[in-house]
């Protein structure tokens, strides 16, 4: 028999990694980078350019806040 662990939302992703030194990206990190990101990708809007959101271009690299590596670099 198995459990199920019932402490987090079953909808909550967990943060990535940094690839760099493994530590989990904060939740600053990941709100820097859904402010940067566009949701042209996503699986609801496709390719309808006008589901399109544009992202403002980041003014600074996304760096890690643990060891402070770039990981995302602007444009």
């Amino acid at each position: 028999m198995t459990t199920t662990d019932l402490s987090a939302p079953s909808h909550a992703h967990p943060h990535p990694d940094c690839p760099f030194c493994g530590a989990k990206w904060s939740d600053a990190m990941v709100a820097e980078f859904a402010l940067f990101s566009s949701s042209g990708g996503c699986a609801c809007c496709g390719d309808d350019p006008a589901a399109i959101v544009r992202a403002q271009a980041p003014s600074r690299d996304l760096c890690c806040a643990s060891c402070g590596r770039a990981i995302y670099l602007k444009p």
